[in-house]
């Protein structure tokens, strides 16, 4: 039996409201890092690469 986690959306009108304050959490782990990838180049600093258009449309949301 598989357990389904619950929808915990908002009503719509909600997110419309201009007046309204919403937070929005955004997880990653460190298999899935949807803003950037990191990559360690022998043993030197790691360079860190961003998903730039990802990481505008968030911030345009």
């Amino acid at each position: 039996m598989s357990i389904r986690p619950r929808n915990q959306r908002l009503d719509r009108a909600v997110y419309r409201d201009p007046e309204r304050m919403t937070f929005f959490t955004i997880r990653a782990t460190e298999d899935s890092s949807p803003f950037a990838t990191v990559r360690h180049k022998d043993g030197k600093v790691p360079v860190v690469e961003f998903q730039e258009v990802l990481c505008q449309q968030t911030m345009a949301c």
